[in-house]
Order: C-alpha cells, then structure tokens, then sequence
C-alpha cells in the first residue's frame, strides 16, 4: 500500500524491483492495485498495457523502480512518450 499521501513505499518499490522477470501481467496488475494512486491511469488494451503516469512524481517512483528491474523492462517496455505514457507487451507472445 502507498503511504497517507499516496507515494509508493520503499517496500513496494523494492517488491517491483524484484518481480519475476516472466510476470508480465502480474507486475503491473500489482502496481495497479497497490502503488498507483490513479489506478484509471493504467490499462490492459489488445495492443498491451498502457501506463500513463500523470507528470506525478509518485508514479516517476514506480516506473523508476520498473526500469531498475532490468530483465523485466527489457522484456516488456515497448515504448514511451513525452509526457509519461507508456506501453508495455510480451513482444514474444502471439
């Protein structure tokens, strides 16, 4: 769980940081309930998962710690835009 303003905790950013690198899916379905404070912000669409961060610092954290995760990122990230919109897809899934 986030702390009473919302930021993700050390906990949790150290949980995303050690995700299994082959769970997809349950990583940002985790972060969807347990360290986005806008959870509406974060979508599972036929083309991937699309996280769009809000410019809130927060959220920075999280895909911070995302991106520390390294086999997972490279993985997954498929791209990323200005404004903090990312997708992420199993790439070697048909």
């Amino acid at each position: 769980m986030t702390d009473m303003d919302g930021y993700p905790t050390v906990a949790e950013l150290q949980v995303i940081e050690q995700w299994d690198p082959s769970d997809m899916d349950g990583l940002l379905s985790y972060i969807k309930e347990n360290a986005w404070i806008y959870p509406d912000y974060i979508s599972k669409k036929q083309d991937g998962w699309h996280v769009h961060t809000g410019g809130w610092s927060g959220h920075e954290e999280v895909i911070e710690a995302m991106e520390n995760n390294y086999v997972w990122w490279a993985f997954y990230w498929y791209s990323s835009k200005r404004g903090g919109h990312y997708i992420f897809k199993d790439r070697l899934a048909v």
